[in-house]
């Protein structure tokens, strides 16, 4: 069960990873790394060199960006700043059944986000 778990989850932040790798910042940096490298080219003993230097360089601004941005959002899970699912709008909302509500599935995503919060925030108590 605990290497099941532990490989989901070393699944699930390759994933983000692989996400945040191709997110506006990612790009950004990525782009800004490649032109730094080629603004010194000569240093290279060709342009190919240089080129390749240069894409080199941009994935790992890449790949440290992604991290960043995983490690960002991670700490603000675990702050607890999860914004936990509304069951309704108000009260008398949930008290008049409609027939949308009645036929409605429970959403499993918003069920397993809210579990992690609450987990996440059980988990911090215990450090403190």
């Amino acid at each position: 069960m605990r290497l099941t778990v532990e490989n989901a989850a070393a699944q699930y932040r390759r994933s983000a990873l692989s996400a945040l790798g191709r997110s506006e910042p990612a790009d950004t940096e990525a782009r800004l790394a490649y032109e730094a490298r080629m603004r010194s080219w000569h240093r290279y003993a060709t342009r190919a060199a240089a080129k390749e230097a240069a894409t080199e360089a941009a994935q790992q601004a890449r790949e440290r960006t992604a991290r960043h941005l995983l490690s960002v959002r991670t700490a603000e899970v675990r702050a607890g700043q999860c914004v936990p699912v509304p069951a309704a709008p108000d009260a008398a909302a949930a008290e008049v059944p409609t027939v949308a509500a009645a036929d409605s599935v429970p959403d499993p995503y918003a069920e397993g986000a809210a579990r992690a919060c609450a987990a996440m925030r059980q988990r911090g108590r215990r450090r403190v």
